[in-house]
């Protein structure tokens, strides 16, 4: 009885213009040919106004192209986009694996790939903890602001911002221990430098985080690992190796994934 309510609550909780716009594109993605409004709802049982509101925002959103010559519809990048996108998260969590474990239990660090997401949040895909007995607990799917931390000076170092933009973003920017804004352009100047950057207690006092940025082809950040410790766990010569050892792994693993 319970399960036949849990499937009457989902099937009224469905919102029925989502299902219609995603029928048209599994429709267009079997169509052998673009098609106009008038055959696509008359194949899918739709009004024609009802369909035409649909594509008219699937062309917005570009899961559709519309020819304005022909007055047909196609399947737009969007599509494509997604899934090279899910596919890319699944590459590097395959390859990123094995040394999210190494570092976590060379550096007793909790061992993170982190995804810069397309609402510009970072985004925790995967993590490997320490076993050590006090240690940093992290979990899958928690979220960050894009220029927050380490990891944020990572982004921040590849990303096309004039000085007054990142003033703009890092005055919005929540710290329990604030760098001031020179400081912090020039933590983000060394990224640059050196491939990796260090966070000492700013974003969270007492915890210490080293990343590195994972570029595709065109040098954008698309992932970022980051191994989070307790300040003062290591000296500053492990720190320092850490952070190369970090950089070089995001480096090989952007060649590996986004090889032209």
């Amino acid at each position: 009885m319970m399960n036949d309510s849990l499937c009457d609550q989902e099937a009224r909780m469905t919102v029925r213009s989502v299902v219609q716009a995603l029928r048209i594109v599994r429709h267009m993605i079997d169509a052998a040919q673009p098609q106009g409004v008038t055959a696509i709802a008359r194949q899918l049982e739709l009004s024609p106004s009802s369909c035409f509101n649909l594509v008219r925002t699937l062309v917005a959103e570009d899961f559709l192209r519309f020819d304005a010559g022909a007055k047909t519809y196609s399947l737009g990048p969007a599509l494509t986009r997604l899934a090279q996108r899910a596919q890319s998260v699944d590459s590097a969590l395959a390859l990123a694996r094995p040394q999210l474990e190494n570092f976590a239990a060379c550096y007793g660090a909790a061992s993170g790939l982190w995804r810069l997401s397309a609402s510009q949040r970072l985004v925790l895909v995967a993590v490997a903890d320490s076993d050590n007995a006090t240690r940093i607990h992290m979990t899958v799917g928690q979220r960050l602001p894009m220029l927050i931390g380490a990891i944020g000076r990572c982004v921040a170092a590849h990303a096309d911002l004039s000085d007054e933009a990142l003033a703009r973003a890092f005055a919005a920017l929540r710290w329990q221990n604030p760098p001031t804004f020179a400081r912090y352009k020039r933590e983000i100047a060394q990224v640059r430098k050196v491939g990796w950057a260090l966070d000492d207690g700013d974003y969270m006092r007492g915890v210490v985080t080293i990343a590195a940025p994972v570029t595709d082809s065109e040098g954008a950040v698309r992932f970022c690992l980051a191994n989070t410790l307790f300040r003062g766990q290591h000296d500053d010569a492990t720190v320092q190796r850490s952070g190369a050892e970090t950089a070089r792994t995001a480096t090989e693993r952007g060649a590996s994934l986004f090889a032209d």
